[in-house]
């Protein structure tokens, strides 16, 4: 099991989320439902760290993340996160981009491989405006592989 949420809590000025849990197993993929206003961005946003949960807890690799005694950061997670509005930094062009949460910034290597996997060869040196919606979508998604996170949210 790679996730796990158990009795996962959050309350506003009202309940969002009551009782969550669920598990995900390694390699599994999801899908969260639902109407506008009913929590899954809020659930995203405990899951990666970005929020914390009223109770509950959560675990990755079966370690505890969250509960009562624990609140492991976002940074500490090894969690990619896609954002809904892609969150390129339009001062970096792609490779600068891509390499933004990564040791090595000169892995040139890296760089090649993962526009070979978006099929963006060739758009190393272009900014984000230069690109389309799509391709956005792909350079963020290829930068949060890059991190080679534990688990990827969109």
């Amino acid at each position: 099991m790679i996730l796990q949420l158990k009795q996962l809590n959050k309350s506003f000025d009202k309940q969002v989320l009551k009782d969550v849990n669920f598990e995900i197993q390694e390699g599994q993929i999801i899908s969260i439902l639902g109407k506008s206003g009913s929590g899954k961005s809020t659930l995203l946003n405990i899951i990666a760290g970005f929020e914390r949960a009223s109770s509950g807890s959560l675990e990755i690799n079966k370690k505890i993340i969250f509960d009562k005694k624990t609140n492991i950061e976002a940074q500490e997670r090894n969690i990619g996160f896609v954002f809904q509005n892609y969150a390129l930094f339009p001062h970096l062009n792609v490779q600068k981009n891509l390499l933004f949460g990564v040791k090595n910034k000169k892995n040139k290597t890296l760089v090649k491989e993962l526009l070979e996997m978006v099929d963006l060869v060739g758009y190393e040196k272009k900014y984000p405006y230069e690109l389309s919606g799509g391709e956005q979508q792909r350079i963020s998604i290829a930068r949060v592989l890059a991190t080679e996170p534990d688990i990827i949210l969109f």
